[in-house]
This record gives C-alpha cells, structure tokens and sequence, in this order.
C-alpha cells in the first residue's frame, strides 16, 4: 500500500488528505476503474465548508470517508505526480482548452478527444461517469484574486459539471 495526498470536491466540502491505494494502482484515474470504492477514504484529512464563507477555518479529521457519488471532483494534491494515463503520441487525438465549473470552482484545462469531435459531443457520447482533465489551473469562483492551483491531471463527475470552450 502506498498513501498518496488528494483533494477531493462537493457540492458543500473541500478535503485534502491521504488516500491509502494499492501500489500498483494510480490514484489519479482511481474514479474511472471497474472497481470504484463506495467511499473514498482520506487519512490525516483536512475540511474546509465551502458555504461557510471567506472566513471557513479547516477541520482536522484523523480519517473522512466521503460518499463516492456525492464527489464532483478528484485529484492529487499539486506537485504530486504519477504517469499519464494516455500516449501523447496517439494519432488523432487532440488536447482541447475547456472551462470545467465544478461547483463553486472554475477549472481551466484540457480535454483529450478525437480530433474529429468538439467539447458538446465529447461530453455527450462519453459514457464513463469521470472524465480526465489535464494541465488544469483551478479557481474558486467567489476568490477571483486567490493565485492558481496548478494540477497535471483531474477527474471531473460528467453530468455535474458545467463545459464550455476556452480560447
């Protein structure tokens, strides 16, 4: 087992914590496996309410188990890295820039789909209830001023989130 440190997104919650995962697994497309947890489980958690305002305080938690499908989003903490789960060298496929808003969060990143398709009928015909999102620069909406967290890859909950193309 390894521990890996996450940041895990709802409707009502921001958590960051350590995710204890097989060795052999990759953390970052844990959402899109055949075998999907029924909770994630984060160790040595933080939680910040993200209706309480500008002035929410993380809470510590030794463990937090989050109901997976109340999650809208998922990655590993910036800096942490693990290989892409795609081949940069793949013919006909193209890294398109979207707005992902996830909740009170506005994601700046990158699809990759067939370069025959565009934004609506790659959300539309994807059938996986994550999709990857990549080189993602996240800013939560009500803090416009607040820098950039930068993160090489990002799973985003299909059918909450709200996609638009990005020049």
């Amino acid at each position: 087992m390894k521990a890996m440190p996450v940041m895990v997104y709802t409707a009502q919650i921001l958590a960051w914590g350590d995710i204890h995962i097989y060795e052999s697994l990759r953390v970052s497309v844990i959402l899109q496996s055949s075998t999907v947890p029924d909770y994630i489980s984060l160790y040595s958690a933080k939680q910040i309410n993200l209706d309480s305002g500008a002035d929410s305080t993380p809470v510590s938690f030794p463990e937090l188990h989050i109901p997976t499908p109340i999650i809208i989003a998922f990655h590993l903490m910036p800096s942490h890295t693990e290989p892409l789960d795609y081949d940069e060298n793949e013919p006909n496929r193209k890294m398109e820039p979207i707005l992902a808003q996830v909740g009170k969060f506005k994601f700046n990143a990158y699809a990759r789909m067939s370069s025959q398709t565009n934004i609506k009928s790659y959300v539309e015909v994807a059938r996986s209830e994550f999709i990857s999102l990549y080189d993602l620069e996240i800013f939560q909406s009500n803090k416009p001023n607040q820098q950039p967290m930068k993160v090489v890859t990002a799973q985003v909950r299909r059918t909450t989130a709200i996609f638009s193309v990005r020049s």
